[in-house]
């Protein structure tokens, strides 16, 4: 097979993503607060903000604040997040994990989540 389903292709990307952060937190070797800007696509706005909502104890219990969420202005389905977090380590560990993942598929994010970390 040469080309990846997308399902694959999406499940990949997600796990680099988390383990680039992860990776980069660990090689600092420190704890950091910072402030993080994500971004993704989604099928339908509505929907994923209900489940995003829903699962704000999950987020709070790795030390994520959400600071502002919303569809960026003329660009619908593009979701833009900010969030206060505690610790960068754990950031990388639960934006990597299986769960989250699943969640965010099950959500139809249909794009990789970019982020950019604020100090």
């Amino acid at each position: 097979m040469l080309f990846a389903s997308p399902r694959r292709l999406f499940t990949t990307l997600m796990n680099e993503c988390g383990q680039m952060l992860h990776k980069f937190v660990i090689t600092k070797n420190k704890k950091i607060m910072a402030t993080v800007i994500v971004n993704h696509r989604v099928n339908n706005f509505a929907t994923w903000k209900i489940g995003f909502d829903s699962d704000n104890v999950m987020r709070e219990g790795a030390g994520i604040t959400t600071l502002a969420v919303g569809e960026k202005d003329g660009d619908p389905g593009m979701v833009y997040m900010v969030f206060d977090v505690k610790d960068l380590a754990v950031l990388g560990t639960f934006m990597s994990s299986p769960e989250l993942q699943q969640k965010m598929k099950d959500l139809g994010v249909i794009s990789a989540p970019e982020h950019m970390i604020i100090n």
